[in-house]
């Protein structure tokens, strides 16, 4: 169980597919303290963005995906139905697939999410549908409570 807050923005990424097609996105990452990184670091975590909380996560995991929790909103996080291309950062090396993993809400929660006073509520429209993980921080609250839970293997 890994417990962080919303991941502030840190810039942008831009993606590159050949010579013309660019992808220009928010790059979100985890603002931690020097305490929380040592201990991310003797977990293994080597960085501080989601996708590396995620294979962390998935290597220790018993089970295939892990869950997510944004203030009490919970789903699990898994890679979408079909992959985009194969998308580069601008010094060639290949986008990590977890970067576009989905966050998918589960029953409870899409009934919450419904409910106008919700926090997610303006983000979506009537029909919802899974969120990228690279947009779930731009639509939580800056201060909300990100728990990362997955089993461990040696359970």
């Amino acid at each position: 169980m890994i417990e962080l807050t919303t991941p502030k923005q840190k810039g942008a990424l831009i993606f590159f597919y050949g010579d013309e097609r660019r992808f220009r996105e928010i790059d979100y990452r985890f603002d931690l303290p020097l305490a929380d990184q040592v201990d991310m670091l003797e977990r293994g975590i080597h960085s501080d963005r989601i996708v590396d909380i995620l294979r962390y996560l998935r290597s220790n995991s018993k089970y295939q995906y892990s869950t997510l929790s944004v203030n009490g909103f919970i789903g699990a996080i898994a890679p979408p139905q079909t992959y985009p291309p194969r998308w580069c950062y601008g010094n060639g090396e290949a986008v990590e697939w977890e970067y576009f993993w989905e966050w998918y809400p589960s029953e409870e929660t899409k009934a919450l999410i419904l409910n106008p006073h919700s926090a997610f509520a303006s983000s979506f429209n009537r029909e919802i549908k899974p969120v990228p993980i690279y947009q779930l921080a731009g639509m939580a609250h800056p201060d909300a409570v990100w728990l990362f839970t997955s089993e461990d293997k040696n359970a």
